[in-house]
C-alpha cells in the first residue's frame, strides 16, 4: 500500500469502500467479521467483492483528494506474482516450485518494492512529498528487513522526498485489508481457476509500470 501521507490518514484510505465490503460479507456469512480475508470469509465471494470495488472507489473521497503518483483511475494494482512467473520462466523453473524456495521469492519480492519505489527514484520535481509505505507485516517484514536491512527508506536520496516505511498489522488498515483481497484472487485464478470474473477486473486495472511522478 502506497499512501501519499499529506492528503489522508493512511488508516482511512480506502475505509468508505472497505465498510460496504464487510456490510456485504456479514450479511453473506451470516454472523460479525472485523476483516477481509480471502483465505478465510472472501474467496467465495471475491467475484461479487472486486465488482463491488470497482464501483465504489470512484466516489471514495478518502483517495480522491489528490492524484496518487501514478496516472489513471483512482485505485490500481500491481503485483509481485506476474514478476515471480517471469523469473521462473527465465530460469526454465516451474512457478510454484520456485515460489517454495523462500530466497528465490524474497529476491524478487524485493526487486518488486524497488520497481514500486521507481517513480520516486526518477522524481525531478520541485514539489516536496511525503510518502507512506505501508506493508502487511506478516507478509512482507521477514523480506524487506532481510533484504534492504533498515535502509528502504534510504534508497531515496532526494531530499524534497520524505519516505517512511511501516509493518502494520491488517486488522487496522483497510486498504492493507482490499490488498489481500486482490492478491487472493490473482493466486486463486491463476492456480485453480476461480473467480474468473474477478480476476478480469483486476487485469483490467493492474499496472504493468507505474507513471513517474511529475
Amino acid at each position: 500500500m502506497v499512501a501519499p501521507k499529506d492528503y489522508i490518514t493512511e488508516r482511512m484510505a480506502l475505509r468508505p469502500t472497505w465498510k460496504v465490503l464487510i456490510r456485504y460479507l456479514r450479511d453473506q456469512l451470516g454472523h460479525r467479521i472485523n476483516e477481509i480475508k480471502y483465505s478465510h470469509n472472501a474467496k467465495m465471494h471475491a467475484d461479487a467483492l472486486i465488482e463491488m470495488i470497482e464501483g465504489l472507489v470512484a466516489s471514495d473521497l478518502s483517495i480522491q483528494t489528490k492524484h496518487p503518483p501514478w496516472d489513471g483511475l483512482p485505485l490500481n494494482f500491481t503485483s509481485c506474482r506476474a514478476h515471480l512467473e517471469s523469473e521462473a520462466r527465465s530460469y526454465g523453473l516451474d512457478y510454484d516450485k520456485s515460489f517454495e524456495d523462500p530466497d528465490f521469492a524474497e529476491g524478487v519480492r524485493a526487486r518488486f518494492v524497488g520497481g514500486l519505489l521507481h517513480p520516486l527514484l526518477v522524481y525531478r520535481g520541485s514539489q516536496r512529498l511525503s510518502v507512506a509505505l505501508i506493508f502487511d507485516g506478516c507478509v512482507w517484514k521477514a523480506c524487506i528487513k532481510k533484504r534492504f536491512g533498515e535502509g528502504l527508506e534510504l534508497l531515496i536520496k532526494n531530499r524534497l522526498i520524505e519516505i517512511e516505511t511501516r509493518f502494520e498489522d491488517s486488522k487496522e488498515y483497510p486498504g492493507l485489508q482490499i490488498s489481500d483481497l486482490v492478491a487472493g484472487t490473482i493466486r486463486g485464478f491463476s492456480m485453480h481457476q476461480e473467480n474468473e470474473r474477478a480476476y478480469k477486473i483486476i487485469c483490467n486495472h493492474s499496472l504493468s509500470h507505474i507513471a513517474g511522478i511529475k
